[in-house]
């Protein structure tokens, strides 16, 4: 008798457990849809999934260029460029050239012991600068800049690549939770089937009250992992728009 009332409590105990989990986890879910959903979604107690996938359509293909880490890595390039010119510059000769003109002036008249207003001045100005030897100081500055500029060259491609990865792992990730999802919801009948006998059965006096606690347990689990299925579902499209930044930026 008494291991029969322990079976019970026990039986009893993960029952509960299992409803607080699932209770916890929409919870959970619902909160996080209001906080970091950039949409109107009307949330009533349970979650419309339909709804929400209408809403979170995912694309047939996503651009690299609105990834956040590609766009930083391409500003990086740029900047290395820059560098790279800004060194490259350095070995050279410059110049420039510089024009004036004024139409009142002073200047010396030779034939003359005074001096005389001038109409009309106007000079051109030309400057050169010429790199004499630096102990190959540049040369080293043009070559690390060109190693720099590289390893971002290498470094945007790889972002590329790894935007373009995680988009079809999500992307397949969302078709194996769809699958998931019906497999589950198939379950979740034939749970609910067995859950409305033995619902019968025990109301008959057919089974005991730990047979009925069992069969209620393992339906309560099969809409648990139901559920999980389609948060991940919805997580997972919510990743794929998440990763690139909004048209409006």
């Amino acid at each position: 008798y008494f291991n029969l009332q322990a079976e019970r409590s026990d039986l009893e105990v993960s029952l509960l457990e299992q409803e607080n989990n699932l209770a916890e986890l929409e919870v959970k879910f619902l909160s996080l849809l209001e906080v970091e959903y950039p949409g109107d979604i009307d949330l009533n107690d349970r979650v419309d999934w339909e709804a929400l996938r209408s809403q979170l359509a995912v694309p047939e293909h996503l651009s690299s260029n609105s990834s956040v880490q590609v766009i930083t890595a391409k500003i990086d390039l740029e900047r290395k460029e820059r560098t790279l010119q800004q060194a490259a510059k350095g070995g050279r000769i410059q110049g420039d050239l510089s024009l004036n003109y004024s139409l009142l002036g002073r200047g010396d008249v030779p034939s003359e012991s005074f001096d005389a207003f001038e109409p009309n001045r106007w000079g051109v100005n030309i400057n050169f600068t010429v790199p004499i030897w630096d102990g190959g100081s540049n040369s080293s500055k043009v070559k690390s800049a060109e190693a720099s500029y590289v390893a971002s060259e290498l470094a945007l491609e790889r972002e590329k690549k790894l935007f373009d990865l995680n988009f079809r792992s999500l992307v397949n990730k969302v078709s194996q939770q769809n699958r998931k999802i019906g497999l589950y919801k198939e379950q979740l009948k034939l749970s609910e089937e067995d859950f409305e006998i033995a619902k019968r059965q025990k109301g008959e006096g057919l089974i005991s009250e730990e047979s009925f606690l069992l069969v209620e347990s393992d339906c309560l689990q099969t809409e648990l992992n139901f559920f999980k299925a389609q948060v991940d579902e919805i997580l997972a499209r919510l990743d794929i728009l998440l990763s690139k930044l909004p048209e409006s930026l």
